[in-house]
């Protein structure tokens, strides 16, 4: 871990970028970070090696712009298998660092049940070194419940869109994460944090959109033993 990278608070008038898969967490990092009085510039966000989906959340390119357009903020966007992420990633982050912007806001917290996030913070500051960038975590020291609790609080709606079979059965997708829904998660033994990969999610509406979004609903698809629901995003 190189010393220096190491940084969660952003000071007032900070313009940076947030690594935006469409979910639950990143929004949330993403309004903290705006709280501090620092002020967003660019989304970032990985497809896959087809560009016709985003890496885990399955997210189509127009519904993740939908989400950027709400926001009034630039979408970069790049495509790569798993194998060539890395690489590809720290172009993104390069990208940014064209753009003038060196800080960057990242939606990974820390769960004790889930200890590999430790070694994911850590290739996060690795790779964001290499392009220059200042890595910073709003939902790090937070934990699990708190960070539920603050999405909840701070008027993030976000919907089930993909669940892992071994760990949550397939009619949670597109359940509204809503207190109901958390409390039936953890009664099926499921973390609903999803930390584990067990659940992901895409927002609808939240303060930082300037308006909330339609999403229509298509067909459930299997593959990678997950199970994904098909959705497009629009505005409302």
């Amino acid at each position: 871990m190189t010393e220096g990278t190491r940084s969660d608070a952003l000071a007032a008038e900070t313009r940076f970028f947030c690594s935006w898969s469409g979910g639950k967490d990143c929004c949330l990092a993403l309004m903290l970070a705006t709280e501090t009085g620092a002020r967003p510039a660019a989304l970032l966000t990985v497809m896959d090696e087809t560009g016709l989906r985003s890496h885990s959340h399955g997210l189509t390119l127009p519904s993740l712009q939908a989400q950027a357009d709400a926001m009034h903020l630039p979408l970069l966007v790049r495509s790569a298998s798993w194998a060539a992420y890395e690489e590809t990633f720290v172009d993104g982050l390069q990208e940014a660092r064209r753009m003038g912007i060196v800080d960057g806001v990242f939606g990974d917290m820390r769960v004790e049940a889930h200890p590999e996030w430790v070694a994911h913070r850590e290739w996060v500051e690795r790779v964001s070194a290499r392009a220059g960038i200042t890595p910073h975590f709003p939902l790090w020291d937070l934990h699990g419940a708190a960070v539920l609790q603050s999405q909840l609080d701070h008027g993030i709606e976000a919907v089930i869109i993909m669940t892992r079979t071994v760990a949550v059965d397939r009619s949670f997708l597109g359940r509204k994460l809503d207190e109901a829904c958390i409390a039936d998660l953890r009664a099926a033994g499921c973390d609903p944090t999803g930390e584990g990969g067990e659940l992901h999610t895409v927002v609808t509406k939240a303060p930082c959109f300037t308006y909330p979004l339609a999403m229509s609903i298509g067909a459930v698809t299997e593959h990678s033993n997950c199970c994904f629901l098909e959705v497009q995003l629009k505005r409302a």
